[in-house]
């Protein structure tokens, strides 16, 4: 897989490709679209320099935000095309999120993660340090996890 910047022309396919990958955890449509303003990549994000893109034979399979804040640097987004999950690319683009932070001397990674994505993080080495509610209509009780990777413990 190729990890690049990605391309400001591509903010609709990767806004497309985080919301079809978000649904195949069961989400509901109504649900996806009341995500959307906090999900969406815009021209604005990929222009800052904050949005990768993993590719396979130029098509664009998974996608990853980064929000640079000091040392402490956020996880916004990272999403892998449901059709191409459970291949290790996660693990790639999370690997290439960890080392572009590092560079930049990040000493921790912050995810506000999907309930569903919490044991990828934590395979990841990433430690659920709180939660936040999170409630949807099929979950009243629905929390995100929120996760921090201190780099200096990440084996990738």
């Amino acid at each position: 897989m190729l990890i690049r910047p990605a391309a400001v022309a591509e903010e609709d396919l990767i806004s497309a490709l985080i919301f079809e990958s978000k649904a195949q955890w069961g989400y509901t449509r109504t649900q996806i679209d009341l995500w959307i303003p906090d999900l969406a990549v815009s021209a604005d994000m990929i222009a800052s320099g904050s949005v990768w893109v993993g590719e396979i034979d130029r098509q664009i399979i998974a996608v990853l935000v980064l929000v640079p804040a000091g040392s402490i640097w956020e996880l916004a987004h990272l999403f892998v095309a449901s059709g191409s999950m459970r291949r290790g690319l996660g693990k790639q683009m999370f690997s290439h999120a960890v080392g572009i932070a590092r560079a930049h001397g990040a000493v921790a990674l912050e995810i506000d993660a999907d309930p569903n994505a919490e044991a990828f993080y934590s395979a990841c080495g990433a430690q659920r340090i709180s939660t936040v509610a999170a409630p949807i209509a099929a979950d009243p009780n629905r929390v995100r996890p929120q996760m921090r990777l201190a780099i200096t413990d990440f084996v990738g």
